[in-house]
């Protein structure tokens, strides 16, 4: 674990934070991983995620003005279509780092009910990732963070309110089943809470002091992330009693999406690529990070525009 000192601006430094302001909130989130579904009108998002049209139009135009989406009139129509752009498809390894995730935890029992078809092999795949560089399989324990040589002149910016949604993808009428994740860690706190956990934060005012987070909004995210045991937690003190949240499996199983999105954020959200406020580095072969994403099944990188989201049909 880093020095205590530095854990709050290695957090809020880091690029992952820079890419939650783009994507971080329950909506925007369900709006980028619908373009990966295939999503492109506004009625496709107005009618699978259930969202009230001034909220859809805000997200649209944000994620346009982010430059993650362009926008298109469809030949001399006046329909408009919605399609990713260069940096939007580069999203491409976090979405399948969702898709991986939620099939592993969230669908333990009879799997995602969106499968993934690889159109190189034709094949339903799951997705597997590892380093670009050695080929190993990537994993949390394997990859280590450290300030780069841009971390000096970053800003440490202060935390905005958020507000938790409350909202559901469940698998009700006219809800897909690829975003549930948004159920979990629909804002940016959660996902911080999470990341000062990677770091090794247990306790509640630790907590709320690296992340300048208001004591009543720590409790409810704390509360959430035990209930969907992303945190378990462990008594220290018994009069008063006193609680340590300790990082589960589902956690750091977790932990590829947040990189996938780093990683994004370094090329896309950096002012000089070459200079990243953190550097990450794989254990293993002693490279920085490089992520190949590739087909379970033919063993091909897998890529935007080569794979398709297909639902199951439902089971008796």
């Amino acid at each position: 674990m880093p020095d205590q000192s530095t854990i709050k601006e290695l957090i809020l430094k880091s690029s992952v934070r820079k890419a939650l302001d783009v994507v971080g909130d329950r909506w925007t989130l369900l709006v980028v991983l619908g373009a990966f579904y295939g999503f492109t009108r506004f009625e496709d998002w107005l009618h699978h995620n259930k969202m009230s049209s001034s909220v859809l139009s805000n997200r649209l135009t944000r994620l346009q003005k982010s430059g993650i989406l362009d926008k298109h009139q469809v030949g001399n129509s006046r329909v408009t279509s919605y399609q990713l752009s260069v940096s939007g498809q580069d999203l491409f390894h976090w979405a399948m780092a969702v898709w991986n995730w939620e099939h592993h935890w969230l669908y333990q029992d009879g799997g995602h009910p969106v499968s993934i078809i690889h159109s190189r092999c034709n094949d339903p795949t799951l997705p597997r990732f590892s380093c670009g560089h050695c080929n190993y399989p990537l994993k949390w324990g394997d990859v280590s963070t450290a300030k780069g040589p841009g971390f000096s002149g970053a800003s440490t910016p202060k935390q905005r309110a958020s507000r938790r949604s409350i909202i559901s993808t469940g698998s009700g009428a006219g809800v897909h089943n690829f975003g549930r994740i948004v159920d979990i860690l629909g804002d940016n706190w959660s996902y911080l809470v999470i990341s000062a956990a990677y770091y090794g934060v247990r306790r509640f005012d630790d907590f709320q002091r690296e992340l300048d987070i208001a004591p009543n909004t720590l409790s409810d995210r704390l509360k959430r992330l035990l209930d969907h045991g992303m945190l378990a937690r462990s008594c220290y003190q018994e009069k008063p009693a006193r609680w340590e949240y300790i990082r589960t499996e589902k956690t750091l199983d977790f932990a590829m999406v947040p990189l996938m999105l780093g990683l994004w954020a370094d090329k896309w959200l950096t002012a000089d690529a070459n200079k990243p406020t953190i550097v990450r580095t794989h254990n293993i072969c002693g490279n920085r990070v490089k992520v190949h994403v590739r087909c379970e099944s033919c063993n091909q990188e897998l890529r935007h525009g080569e794979i398709q989201f297909q639902e199951k049909p439902p089971q008796d």
